[in-house]
């Protein structure tokens, strides 16, 4: 399964209302999914499907709780890519959200 880009406005909707509750801690986050990417990507160039899994399983998790839907959706489909050692739908997942954290807003 990989995001295409009509999926639910990923590339035109990048407004994320998130608790306010929880403001001290986004920028972190934010970075440290940044940083889990770059793991992942260099992952992938060494064909080591199980720690995109496990970032990927983690980042599923923690979008939901912090309020990222999409980080959350997103961090499932990189689960299942790597699971199938689908590196194609794994370097397109990972523009994507590359690309959606790059650009998000997030709102309190």
């Amino acid at each position: 399964m990989e995001c295409e880009k009509n999926d639910s406005d990923w590339e035109t909707r990048m407004t994320e209302l998130v608790d306010s509750e929880l403001k001290d801690l986004i920028a972190g986050i934010l970075e440290n999914w940044i940083q889990e990417i770059q793991i992942m990507r260099q992952a992938l160039d060494r064909n080591n499907f199980e720690t995109i899994r496990n970032i990927s399983h983690k980042m599923k998790g923690t979008g939901g709780v912090f309020g990222f839907g999409r980080v959350s959706k997103m961090g499932g489909i990189l689960e299942s890519a790597a699971i199938n050692r689908n590196a194609e739908g794994i370097r397109k997942t990972l523009h994507l959200l590359a690309s959606y954290l790059e650009q998000v807003e997030v709102v309190y």
